[in-house]
């Protein structure tokens, strides 16, 4: 009887000595940890010059694209309620021949010092990451880094860049000649991905300005003037005076003003620069690996049919959450799914030209072109309207550029 007692006694007690057999529980610290924190605290280790002169930052930098995205589409993300904090991460060409444990160790000592107090703000405690006790769990998606394109090939659309700047009248390139130097500079050695990347981006700005200025009808860049001369006649009431000065009573007429009008040469240049500006937009496209194209999406047209979203009890104020999520997946490449909320956000709130002119493009790039068309018109019907009021259509397609931004204007037009 006195055995079974002790046996009784002894239970209680190793349960509380070996809590790894039931896990431990999650600290304060750890429960009171929200998605926006592990977002805004890796942003922090990626961006700041504390977080990228650090150990955990170089190690995980060689083996990843270090890229969290932005807050309404993050490819990190973290469950408040399991604990687990995943990231999607592109793995680079570089790392090829290291082993995906070694990378994941690197990426999780990374993410461990950004959610740490040794960093800023402490997300866990040193409990929380307790092997086999510990609640945090990481887990790492490794995702392949598509190829780089060809250096051949950038060079031949630098090339092409260069050829047609040459081309432009006189005037306009002595105003571009020192992009001229640039990228003929660049053409020589185009593996300098970045570098590149930002020159085609500022040389895009700058023709857009004097596309700007072309518009604008005044100082046109590389357009000629003519003088002609014109007349008005008007009625004096002194007729004898009249008489003297032409032989009609009361009238006259004399020289008087002169009008000046640009050549036609404005439209030609302004053929030119459109020429650049698409030349521009595919050298874009072309180094922007996980831009929108429509090679991007040759073998899915067609082919994609995405369940409508459930709407139950949502308001119209709600279309903007669709909008902005399908925005995020569009620029990333996930069109099929930016469709399906485009949808969601025009059915919540019909009229709106931003919601229209992106689903105009996802369809476009999905190979639906008589529904892209219908879109495209609905979306420059509500512009004209003013539906959103201000700049918002404007800024929402800043990042629509050549062929894709052609489309919606000549329905526009």
């Amino acid at each position: 009887m006195r055995v079974q007692r002790v046996r009784l006694l002894l239970v209680p007690l190793l349960l509380w000595a070996v809590p790894g057999a039931q896990g431990q529980s999650p600290t304060n610290t750890l429960k009171q940890t929200k998605q926006a924190d592990w977002h805004k605290e890796v942003r922090a280790a990626l961006t700041t010059p504390k977080g990228k002169t650090s150990r955990p930052y170089q190690e995980a930098s060689k083996y990843i694209d270090l890229a969290i995205g932005p807050q309404e589409n993050p490819s990190l993300r973290y469950d408040p309620d399991t604990f687990v904090l995943t990231w999607r991460c592109k793995k680079r060409a570089s790392a090829a021949g290291v082993s995906d444990t070694v990378i994941k160790d690197a990426v999780i000592d990374f993410l461990k010092y950004a959610g740490g107090s040794n960093f800023n703000r402490a997300l866990y405690e040193q409990a929380d990451v307790q092997p086999g006790t510990g609640k945090l769990r990481f887990n790492i998606v490794l995702t392949p880094e598509p190829p780089p394109p060809a250096a051949g090939d950038i060079g031949a659309r630098l090339a092409r860049i260069e050829e047609l700047l040459r081309q432009l009248d006189p005037k306009v390139s002595a105003e571009l000649r020192e992009e001229l130097k640039k990228v003929e500079e660049m053409r020589r050695d185009p593996r300098r991905i970045e570098e590149v990347r930002t020159y085609l981006r500022r040389l895009s700005d700058r023709v857009e300005e004097l596309l700007r200025k072309q518009s604008s009808g005044s100082g046109s860049p590389g357009g000629t003037w003519t003088v002609s001369p014109g007349a008005v006649f008007f009625y004096h009431p002194g007729h004898w005076w009249a008489w003297h000065c032409y032989p009609t009573t009361g009238y006259f007429f004399t020289p008087a003003y002169y009008v000046v009008r640009p050549q036609a040469t404005g439209s030609s240049l302004r053929t030119q620069l459109n020429g650049i500006r698409e030349e521009l937009a595919r050298g874009q496209r072309m180094l922007n690996a996980n831009g929108v194209t429509e090679a991007s999406f040759v073998a899915r047209r067609q082919t994609v049919t995405m369940k409508p979203l459930d709407l139950t009890g949502r308001k119209p104020e709600d279309a903007e959450e669709f909008y902005r999520k399908g925005y995020a997946l569009y620029w990333d490449g996930r069109v099929d799914e930016a469709l399906a909320q485009f949808r969601a956000a025009v059915t919540l709130r019909d009229e709106d030209a931003r919601f229209w002119a992106y689903r105009a493009l996802a369809e476009k790039a999905l190979g639906d072109l008589d529904a892209a068309r219908a879109s495209a018109r609905k979306a420059a019907r509500y512009q004209k309207e003013g539906l959103p009021g201000g700049e918002a259509f404007g800024l929402a397609l800043e990042r629509v550029q050549g062929a894709e931004r052609r489309f919606l204007n000549a329905v526009q037009e």
